[in-house]
């Protein structure tokens, strides 16, 4: 590792998972909530100490893949925790309501920097991780993201977004018969 301020996540760490190993419908990540005062105290070292004016710190559940920083998405869309559908089949699967995929919105976000718990920063979101990241919206924080709500940790809140790729969001769209 390089830098004298990368996360030492552990003799013999290793790449967990690559993205391309991740079938591309479920290459999307989810968006919890602002981390309230207490939280950004508790955490507050392994961030950059300045952050873009057009940033958010936000919680962010478990990555999909080992995702290395700058990670960029352009597609974002609300949904309610507690209204996804679980398929059971050969693959696991999450279905989205089409309400929920009607609220898209096309914008760049980059997640650019990140930590967890233990305020140690990371030089790349592991696989598995849930993690606490900065945010960063080039062409202006979208409302979707402002009106989240601000929690102490993850799970809190079951209002989310979810960031993924123009294909990642054409992949769900056509598994949930609407592409």
């Amino acid at each position: 590792m390089s830098g004298c301020n990368a996360v030492f996540i552990g003799k013999g760490f290793e790449r967990m998972q690559s993205e391309e190993a991740v079938p591309l419908y479920q290459r999307w990540m989810n968006v919890e909530g602002h981390l309230s005062s207490r939280a950004k105290r508790l955490v507050h070292k392994g961030l950059p100490a300045s952050l873009p004016q057009n940033s958010r710190v936000c919680f962010l559940s478990y990555a999909y893949a080992d995702l290395q920083f700058p990670k960029e998405f352009d597609r974002m869309f609300r949904y309610h925790r507690d209204e996804m559908v679980v398929r059971q089949s050969e693959e696991s699967d999450v279905a989205f309501r089409p309400r929920q995929l009607a609220t898209v919105l096309t914008t760049c976000v980059r997640i650019i920097a990140g930590t967890q718990q233990y305020s140690l920063p990371l030089e790349e979101i592991p696989d598995g991780w849930k993690t606490i990241c900065v945010l960063e919206f080039p062409e202006g924080v979208p409302a979707m993201i402002d009106e989240l709500p601000t929690v102490n940790g993850w799970g809190e809140s079951r209002e989310a977004v979810a960031l993924c790729s123009q294909k990642t969001f054409q992949e769900i769209l056509q598994r949930n018969g609407r592409g």
